[in-house]
């Protein structure tokens, strides 16, 4: 999978790239069904704009040198 991140491109193995996603689809469709059966259905949407917020912020904080570093040690392991 070829993922661009701050003008940058990267090659995530599919593998990793199905997995994270499927985790990811879990946590969110937890998130959803929890707030809703609480009755604060705004929770989610705010969950999904903080998740964004923070990866983003995580992203910018390894930078594109740590970014490569980590696609490329994922290309070694295949």
């Amino acid at each position: 999978m070829i993922i661009k991140v701050n003008k940058t491109v990267y090659r995530i193995d599919n593998t990793l790239a199905v997995s994270a996603k499927k985790v990811i689809r879990s946590i969110l469709t937890s998130v959803k069904e929890e707030s809703e059966i609480h009755g604060i259905s705004k929770y989610y949407t705010a969950f999904v704009v903080m998740m964004y917020i923070l990866s983003s912020s995580i992203l910018s904080e390894l930078g594109t040198e740590s970014l490569s570093e980590i696609a490329e040690k994922i290309d070694k392991s295949d």
